[in-house]
């Protein structure tokens, strides 16, 4: 029997009534287990915050509304797994957030070390083609928010044209009706 341990450690900041979202995929059978704490600016005022396990195939496997918790669940299907921490209030400065995650994996040994690599190797691509995936819709996206600015300004120009092309039209029949 093969045990894999990945483990995880993200610091970041989460911004005031955000959803912050870390995705995994895991293989059947798999315990996910972690630890999270969530360090509030202003310690009198504890956060309104949730955090979830869900994956696309099932419902919510983890479901808390703690700033700190350190929680085990079992992952029964293979698939992508979303971890999600949504915060409900507006705090005045962006609160730190501490997450650990912890997936182990327990397999079947090989008996061939070239089943191994061949695995690995197969993982590995199948990183690098949704890394490069995300990377190309990201910008096609960039690409589609320059050319709707760029649309927006022509647009504005040409209103702003013909509303200077009225004005001036109307001001020359009033002063040609006064004279």
């Amino acid at each position: 029997m093969l045990i894999l341990l990945l483990q995880e450690q993200i610091t970041i900041d989460l911004p005031a009534t955000s959803v912050e979202c870390f995705f995994h995929y895991l293989k059947s059978p798999a315990e996910v287990t972690g630890y999270y704490q969530v360090y509030p600016t202003d310690p009198e005022n504890p956060l309104n915050i949730s955090f979830q396990i869900s994956s696309f195939a099932t419902t919510a496997l983890f479901d808390s509304d703690k700033p700190e918790e350190t929680f085990s669940s079992p992952a029964h299907a293979a698939g992508l797994y979303k971890f999600c921490f949504t915060i409900f209030d507006t705090p005045q400065y962006h609160e730190k957030l501490f997450f650990e995650l912890n997936v182990i994996e327990i397999r079947q040994e090989h008996t061939n070390f070239g089943e191994i690599v061949g695995e690995s190797e197969q993982e590995m691509t199948r990183i690098q083609t949704n890394y490069r995936n995300a990377r190309i819709a990201e910008q096609q996206l960039q690409t589609s928010l320059k050319s709707g600015i760029w649309k927006t300004w022509i647009w504005s120009m040409v209103e702003v044209a013909t509303f200077a092309f009225i004005l001036g039209t109307q001001a020359l029949w009033i002063v040609k009706l006064t004279k």
